[in-house]
């Protein structure tokens, strides 16, 4: 799945890389779409045969270690593939900067969704009340997340801030605004059968 679904997203990126914004009121990029449809698809077709229920311990925690161990290889991909220098030919093209990247992120993608529900399950399977709140509105926050944190960052792009403090400032806000707005999307009569 890993293997194709790196393939997808090298070939996508040919004609719309990374960074590019398509769509920009919606903050679409197309060369993302590919892991998108293909992660959607595979979660409703794995919670219909409960796969994810029946994930082996063994099976999550090796995930798991290749979720870290990629995210520790990032930076050395990086350096070798000339980010460091400026160079961009990850974001996408016929190279082999970009077809690194694909198969880097897509075993990422893959790797992060297995291990940390293994982890989750494991570790932190209880829901207290803000889990209870969030689980449900979760899929319409996503829905909404992109047209949101576009509006607040453009909101404080003039605010002097050091740039993490300004994030940590805005990241509640931003979480908070997705999910509440989220739960009254889901209010609306029959919105909640498809959300």
């Amino acid at each position: 799945m890993a293997l194709l679904l790196a393939v997808a997203t090298f070939l996508v990126r040919l004609p719309f890389p990374m960074d590019g914004y398509w769509f920009g009121p919606l903050n679409l990029q197309f060369g993302f779409f590919a892991q998108y449809i293909a992660l959607f698809v595979l979660g409703l077709i794995a919670y219909r045969r409960n796969w994810l229920v029946g994930l082996p311990d063994k099976t999550g925690l090796l995930w798991l270690r290749l979720a870290v161990a990629l995210i520790v290889l990032w930076a050395p991909m990086m350096l070798i593939n000339g980010a460091v220098d400026g160079k961009v030919w990850f974001k996408g093209g016929a190279n082999w900067q970009a077809a690194l990247y694909a198969v880097w992120e897509s075993f990422l993608c893959v790797s992060m969704c297995l291990g940390l529900i293994y982890a989750f399950r494991r570790y932190l399977n209880y829901t207290g009340k803000i889990g209870g709140f969030l689980v449900p509105n979760a899929y319409t926050a996503y829905l909404i997340h992109a047209p949101i944190i576009t509006y607040l960052a453009v909101a404080v792009q003039g605010v002097m801030l050091y740039p993490l403090l300004k994030w940590a400032l805005v990241a509640p806000v931003a979480v908070a605004l997705c999910f509440g707005l989220g739960a009254l999307i889901r209010k609306i009569p029959g919105a909640d059968r498809v959300l």
